[in-house]
């Protein structure tokens, strides 16, 4: 029972960035949840397949191939991986690939030297 309750949590661990994203209140990109829901497959697979080799009388088999060292290591570079995604979806360029930029128009500046005052007066503008 020790093993699936520390499956469960190392699902949950894996599924943490989604999750705590979504009570925010932040939205994600698909790339953010694909990881995690690939990863709980794997932690999935892993737990399915060892969990019934036990390998013989009184002896506890492992649930996974990897050494319990690793997992820590595992979620900590899916979390950086998925912050840095979830940091470009919302601070990255908001235009398509697709479009081009619009280039601003530059009004050349026209100071009042260099327009006569007479004019200036003509239109009501005189200092």
């Amino acid at each position: 029972m020790a093993g699936f309750a520390t499956f469960v949590l190392r699902v949950v661990f894996l599924c943490a960035v989604p999750l705590v994203a979504a009570v925010v209140g932040v939205e994600l990109d698909t790339s953010v949840v694909v990881l995690s829901v690939v990863a709980a497959i794997f932690e999935v697979v892993l737990f399915s397949f060892f969990s019934g080799t036990s390998g013989g009388k009184g002896k506890k088999g492992r649930h996974s191939i990897r050494p319990p060292q690793f997992f820590p290591l595992q979620v900590g570079l899916l979390y950086c991986l998925q912050l840095w995604l979830v940091m470009l979806h919302i601070h990255g360029p908001t235009q398509d690939v697709g479009q081009s930029a619009e280039v601003p128009v530059q009004r050349p500046r026209v100071s009042s030297e260099d327009v006569p005052l007479e004019r200036l007066a003509g239109e009501g503008l005189a200092v």
